[in-house]
């Protein structure tokens, strides 16, 4: 499965701000090499204090981060198979979201290959409404 728009791990935030802008995506970014997928990153964390937090912990200047630095990891995004989604209406995947605090939820085959991301804006631009995802910190 290739996915559309992937960029490289190692583009800096204000070029991956510009490829957003270029493609008109506002929503998602896919982070990769060839055709493995390491992560996706929302326009949201892009522009958020996410990014001055990083630079600070890492203690270098924001522009030299790179989406690797900030994206969320496709190892950490919790899955759904594909039949499962197929077979679910979006209120139900609303609700999956918002009781794990997860912004973004994978889609898999059956050999557990990734199809897609669902993300939270994806749900709401469907739903016309926005979805508030309670990020729950799992370390510190």
């Amino acid at each position: 499965c290739i996915l559309s728009q992937m960029i490289a791990p190692d583009i800096s935030i204000d070029e991956a701000l510009t490829v957003m802008k270029l493609s008109n995506r506002k929503s998602l970014l896919y982070v990769g090499i060839d055709t493995k997928l390491l992560g996706v990153i929302s326009g949201s964390t892009l522009v958020s204090r996410v990014v001055l937090m990083v630079a600070n912990r890492k203690r270098v200047a924001r522009a030299e981060l790179t989406v690797a630095d900030v994206m969320s990891l496709t190892y950490k995004i919790p899955a759904l198979r594909r039949n499962n989604v197929h077979r679910a209406c979006i209120g139900d995947i609303k609700k999956t979201m918002e009781s794990l605090g997860e912004a973004h939820i994978q889609v898999v085959d059956e050999t557990n290959k990734i199809c897609g991301i669902i993300s939270s804006t994806d749900i709401s631009r469907v739903l016309h409404e926005p979805l508030y995802i309670n990020v729950t910190a799992h370390s510190f």
